[in-house]
C-alpha cells in the first residue's frame, strides 16, 4: 500500500519496508523541520537575542555584586538570582532554539529531560530566592531591632538552591523523547515533550497543578510582605511628633528602654549618696536607633521623637519590588498555555500557522525574566551603571595594550629580518 504526500519541498513516498519506512523519511523529515524553522524565526530570534542579552548581563551582574561592591545580604540574594538566570541563559534557551529548529527530529532522550529538569529548577530557584528577598525586606523594614546575620542569608541562599533542584525532580521522569505526528499521513517525528507512557495519565495534570500551586503561593507570599511593607512605610509617613515611629514592637522596645534608662538614673543617684560622686558613661538609648531623624534634645530634657521630613522606600527594596513584578509577569503567558497543553487535546493541531507562532512566542516568554534583571539593576543602580562602565573600559584597555604588543612584536620582528 503506498501513499504519495507532496509537500512544498519533497514529495514523500511512504512506503513499508519489513514495518520500517524507507531512508527517504528522515529527509522529508529535516524538510519539515526547515519549513517550520521558517515559521518559528520571529520566536528563534526573540529568544537567540534574549539569550546574548542575558548571558552577557548575568556575568556582568555576578562580577560587580561579588567583587564591585561591599558584601550586604542584598548582593547574595542577587547573586542567587543571577546564577540561575545565567543556567537558563546558557542551557535553557540554547535547547529552546534547538528545539524549533528540529521541530520533528528531536530524538536525545537524556538532553530533553535535562533541559526541562533544569528549566524547572530555574523555576523554583527563582520563586524561592524572590520570597527569601520578600522576607528580608520585609525584616528590614517591618522589624529592624531583628537583624538577619550574613551567615543566615549565605544559608538561605544555599536552602533556596538545594530546595529548587528538589522539587523540580519529577521533570526527570515526565519528560523525554515522544512521537509527534507529521502533515505527511502515516508518519511521526520526535519531540521533546511528556512522555509517551505518561500521556493520558494524571501526572502531567498533577505536575502542571503543581507549578500553579507554587505560582500561587509565590505570588500570595510576595503580595503578603509587600504589602506590609507599604503599610509600614504609611504608618511612618503618618506618624506626629512626640509618637514612636515604626511598628508595634518598636514601640515596646522604646517603652521598655525608657524604663530601663529611668532605672538606672535611679540607681545612680542612690549610689551618690554613699559614695563619692561619679560620672559612669550612660548606656545608649535604644530610642536614638528607632526613627533616621530624631532632634537632639538636651540631656536634662526628655527624648521626643520628630516627624520626619520624607520617608522614602530603599533603592534596593524598590529594585527587588521591580524584579518581583518582572518575574510574575514574565512567567504567567507559559504557566497558561501549559496548563491549557495539558487540559486540551490536540492544542495546536486547531491553530493557524500564524496563531501556532504566537503561542510559541508566549511559551517562550519567561525567557525574559533571566535576561531583564541586569538591565532593572542598570536603570535603578547607578552605582552598577558606574562599576560596569569601569569594567567595560578596564576590558578596552586591556585589548588595547594586547593589541599594541602584538604591533610592536610584528614590528621587531620585521625589523630584524632586514638586519644583516
Amino acid at each position: 500500500m503506498h501513499t504519495i504526500k507532496v509537500l512544498n519541498c519533497c514529495t514523500f513516498n511512504v512506503s513499508r519496508d519489513n514495518g520500517s519506512f524507507s531512508d527517504h523519511t528522515q529527509k522529508c523529515l529535516e524538510c519539515l523541520n526547515n519549513e517550520k524553522a521558517f515559521l518559528y524565526i520571529p520566536v528563534i530570534i526573540f529568544v537567540a537575542l534574549i539569550m546574548v542579552i542575558g548571558t552577557f548581563g548575568n556575568i556582568m551582574v555576578i562580577y560587580v555584586y561579588n567583587w564591585g561592591f561591599k558584601r550586604r545580604s542584598a548582593n547574595f540574594f542577587i547573586s542567587a538570582m543571577a546564577i540561575f538566570d545565567l543556567l537558563g541563559c546558557l542551557i535553557s534557551m540554547p535547547a529552546g532554539v534547538y528545539d524549533l529548529i528540529h521541530s520533528y527530529t528531536f530524538n536525545d532522550k537524556i538532553g530533553c529531560k535535562l533541559v526541562k529538569y533544569t528549566e524547572a529548577a530555574i523555576i523554583y530557584g527563582s520563586a524561592i530566592i524572590l520570597i527569601e528577598i520578600a522576607f528580608d525586606r520585609y525584616f528590614k523594614i517591618c522589624r529592624p531591632l531583628r537583624v538577619l546575620m550574613t551567615s543566615k542569608i549565605k544559608t538561605m541562599c544555599m536552602v533556596a538552591c538545594i530546595a529548587a533542584f528538589i522539587l523540580a525532580s519529577p521533570a526527570l521522569f515526565l519528560f523525554g523523547v515522544t512521537k509527534q505526528p507529521t502533515p505527511i499521513n502515516g508518519t511521526f517525528g520526535y519531540d521533546c515533550s511528556i512522555d509517551e507512557k505518561y500521556r493520558g495519565t494524571v501526572f502531567p495534570k498533577v505536575y502542571y497543578n503543581m507549578l500553579t500551586v507554587v505560582f500561587v503561593i509565590t505570588f500570595s507570599l510576595l503580595a503578603g510582605f509587600y504589602i506590609k511593607i507599604w503599610i509600614e512605610i504609611r504608618q511612618r509617613r503618618d506618624c506626629g511628633v512626640g509618637t514612636v515611629y515604626g511598628s508595634t514592637r518598636i514601640k515596646n522596645a522604646v517603652k521598655i528602654a525608657r524604663t530601663r534608662n529611668t532605672m538606672f538614673a535611679r540607681s545612680i543617684s542612690s549610689e551618690s549618696k554613699d559614695k563619692t560622686p561619679m560620672s559612669p558613661k550612660s548606656p545608649k538609648k535604644i530610642t536614638d536607633d528607632i526613627c533616621p531623624d530624631t532632634e537632639k534634645s538636651p540631656p536634662s530634657s526628655p527624648k521626643v521623637l520628630s516627624q520626619p521630613k520624607t520617608i522614602k522606600l530603599s533603592r534596593t527594596t524598590i529594585i527587588f519590588f521591580t524584579v518581583t513584578v518582572a518575574f510574575v509577569v514574565t512567567y504567567l503567558p507559559g504557566l497558561i498555555i501549559m496548563i491549557t497543553r495539558s487540559v486540551v487535546t490536540n492544542f495546536y493541531e486547531d491553530l493557524s500557522p500564524i496563531e501556532e507562532m504566537i503561542v510559541k512566542l508566549f511559551s517562550r516568554f519567561y525567557f525574559i525574566n533571566n535576561a531583564i534583571n541586569p538591565i532593572i539593576y542598570s536603570f535603578l543602580n547607578s552605582r552598577f551603571r558606574k562599576q560596569c562602565s569601569k569594567v567595560f573600559i578596564s576590558i578596552a584597555m586591556c585589548c588595547k595594550n594586547v593589541m599594541k604588543n602584538k604591533d610592536d612584536i610584528s614590528s621587531h620582528d620585521y625589523s630584524r629580518s632586514y638586519t644583516y
